[in-house]
């Protein structure tokens, strides 16, 4: 079929339920005049609800298409100034948008977004995999959503992708999942959750697993990894972006994500973090991992902070007890750093924390505790990700690491990355990271 908004189904106005379905081989295409204008249609190569609600439930959809001249938005499913997408047991595979802007080529969803009001979209036991977005002004190469609280829970996001070439902008963001909340009361939270392997190419490429950019931010129970930004005049973000807002990382794992681009606009393989005027940018990660990440040729292989100009506050950070560690960058072992030495000058807490290589607040501050002090250059002699149990890959540690018993757990955590069945403590006290394990006393 080729429409203009919903290539198998479209609601206006109604609820769209879809259960034990499999939607495949459709199109959408309009020539939108206006560029901001949506609901002239390029939606839903797939399916979509425009001022509807959509559950999707144990169902394909898969191989479809939205594409236009100027803008087009989920190639799988879309969903615009909607009252709710759920989205569960469900597999979104291999579909595409391909326009001059591009937003979520599996999945689109938009609240909205010009009165601040948001939707929801909820995806549970899902899997968003290999769809790809092509176009200069890209947003999402998986999912892509505007004033939703979003809710990702036991998923799998990966092989995702943005081609957004080198033309007029070139501008990419968030190969696996985009998160856009600003001036919108609106919560994220992925939770036991893969985003692995997507990938983002442009001019200025951003963001290769997730990006949130205002609300709130929870990365719980997680890993982040193996995704990669390729830039020509930027490169930023290999792992995780967040801007505008409180993000913490909580018994997750951010590893082997890449940053690649030219020597002086690569920056933060595993995290960046940016806060504009008026709207600051809180970092923290509890009981995590950030390790093996790459921003070679440029800065900050590990946490890269970044404040726009000087109407804007300066980030903070905390870590408690997490590991940074094994990160590179040009500068060799590069755990923290800073864009602008006279400018970025963030806030750096470090409470019984490993961190590894070398860290650079520039004229900010950095206070470690006497742990983190102790501790700072030894290696935590991390294992590589592997299946170490749960629902998620994980970094374990060998009971000689420098890491175990040097913990805190003030979230009162009871399980550790793992989940049930995986202890928080094990030893006479917890371990330093995501992964607890059990050694002999």
């Amino acid at each position: 079929n080729l429409i203009d908004q919903g290539g198998a189904a479209r609601v206006t106005g109604a609820h769209l339920r879809l259960e034990h379905s499999k939607i495949s081989g459709n199109q959408t295409f309009v020539n939108v005049r206006d560029p901001y204008d949506f609901g002239n249609g390029g939606l839903g190569g797939g399916v979509a609800a425009m001022r509807g609600s959509m559950t999707i439930v144990d169902s394909e959809i898969s191989g479809n298409t939205t594409h236009g001249n100027y803008l087009c938005a989920g190639g799988g499913v879309a969903i615009w100034y909607g009252s709710g997408l759920e989205i569960r047991r469900s597999t979104i595979s291999g579909n595409e948008a391909r326009c001059g802007g591009p937003f979520g080529a599996a999945v689109y969803a938009i609240g909205d977004y010009p009165n601040h009001v948001p939707d929801t979209l909820t995806i549970d036991r899902s899997t968003i995999a290999d769809n790809h977005a092509f176009g200069d002004f890209a947003y999402g190469g998986g999912i892509s959503a505007f004033a939703e609280s979003v809710t990702i829970t036991g998923s799998i996001v990966t092989g995702n992708t943005i081609d957004a070439g080198t033309g007029v902008y070139g501008y990419a963001r968030a190969g696996g999942v985009n998160v856009q909340n600003r001036d919108v009361p609106a919560d994220t939270r992925i939770e036991d959750t893969l985003i692995a392997g997507n990938r983002v190419e442009g001019r200025f490429a951003f963001a290769g697993g997730v990006r949130v950019g205002g609300g709130t931010f929870e990365l719980v129970a997680s890993t982040v990894a193996g995704n990669v930004v390729d830039g020509i005049d930027r490169a930023r973000a290999g792992g995780v972006m967040t801007e505008m807002n409180r993000a913490t990382v909580i018994d997750s794992t951010i590893s082997g994500n890449k940053a690649a681009g030219l020597p002086d606009v690569t920056a933060g393989g595993g995290v960046m973090v940016l806060t504009e005027p008026d709207e600051p940018a809180d970092f923290q990660s509890i009981n995590s991992t950030i390790a093996g990440n790459d921003a070679t040729p440029g800065i900050a292989g590990g946490v890269f902070f970044k404040r726009d100009d000087v109407e804007a506050d300066s980030p903070t950070a905390l870590f408690e007890s997490s590991i940074v560690a094994g990160n590179v960058s040009a500068q060799g072992a590069d755990e923290i750093d800073v864009a602008d030495e006279t400018l970025t000058a963030p806030v750096v807490i470090a409470a019984h924390s490993l961190l590894q290589g070398a860290v650079d607040v520039g004229p900010g501050v950095f206070e470690p505790d006497s742990v983190t002090v102790a501790l700072f250059g030894s290696d935590p002699l991390l294992q590589p990700l592997a299946d170490n149990g749960g629902p998620t890959p994980t970094q374990a540690l060998p009971c000689g690491s420098p890491a175990i018993n040097q913990g805190t757990n003030t979230l009162d955590l009871r399980f550790d990355q793992r989940g049930r069945g995986f202890p928080r403590k094990t030893g006479h006290r917890v371990d330093i990271g995501a992964v607890e394990t059990r050694c002999p006393h």
